[in-house]
């Protein structure tokens, strides 16, 4: 009598809202999973980021006054600035901003189908973020100092609003074809991110690149001394913004309840 095979399955892990199970391979378990992974890849840039930075700050401020509104993250990364804790800090954002890599693929596989130019104007300036991100890290590892640090970081917060805004509408219209309700989550973080993109185009890029007037400096305020809580402001409120994407993704790859 012919043995009979066991077929072995991988028992899922949990961490918290993430849930693994490498093995399987059918179609919903594989875009199930792409949905776990990105959560993952999510987490842990954050983490990596927030951590280096953090590290940074501290080395930073053992040899200077502090004053956390002037703290940006080209003066972290500056080896001019910050001798102790400029590597610590390139090295979590080059490999923080790689792990946000997989999720350009995971956005634009889900929405494009439904708003195929939102998908590719947020996919692409997603790439471009994640690129200027590493590209500043890359520099200040080879001990680069000049003005392309701050250059860069502009660049990378741009982008990033810019992806964030333009995935959000296609995650709304995707929402609306799967013929599901509203909801209300994507129109404000719309309105939230509109109002980030434009503080950081009237306060810093326009006035620094443009000669533009900024309306802080009319009221005395000099707006590079709360750079830092600005640049705080815009990546807690993007990666908030790249979780709740990843859930409205989860919602399309999910087939609708008949009642």
């Amino acid at each position: 009598m012919p043995a009979t095979r066991r077929r072995v399955t991988a028992a899922p892990f949990h961490v918290g809202w993430l849930r693994l199970n490498p093995l399987q391979t059918s179609g919903e378990s594989i875009a199930s999973n792409s949905i776990y992974w990105a959560r993952f890849f999510l987490a842990s840039s954050a983490a990596v980021i927030t951590g280096s930075l953090l590290i940074a700050a501290l080395l930073y401020y053992r040899d200077n006054p502090f004053v956390a509104g002037e703290l940006a993250v080209s003066t972290l990364q500056s080896p001019r600035k910050n001798p102790s804790g400029f590597l610590i800090a390139s090295a979590g954002s080059l490999v923080g901003a790689a792990l946000l890599a997989p999720l350009v693929p995971l956005f634009y596989g889900r929405f494009r189908s439904s708003a195929p130019v939102s998908a590719t104007i947020g996919a692409g300036a997603l790439i471009f973020s994640v690129l200027a991100f590493c590209a500043n890290g890359i520099l200040s590892l080879l001990s680069y100092t000049g003005r392309h640090h701050a250059d860069l970081a502009t660049v990378s917060f741009s982008c990033a609003a810019l992806a964030v805004l333009s995935l959000l509408h296609a995650a709304r219209r995707h929402n609306l074809e799967l013929g599901r309700e509203r909801l209300p989550t994507i129109d404000v973080l719309l309105w939230l991110n509109y109002s980030s993109l434009l503080m950081l185009l009237t306060f810093f890029v326009g006035p620094d690149y443009f000669g533009l007037i900024n309306p802080l400096e009319l009221v005395g305020v000099n707006p590079w001394h709360i750079i830092g809580v600005s640049e705080l402001l815009f990546t807690v409120l993007a990666f908030g913004s790249l979780l709740l994407l990843i859930s409205f993704a989860e919602l399309g790859s999910r087939p609708r309840a008949h009642t």
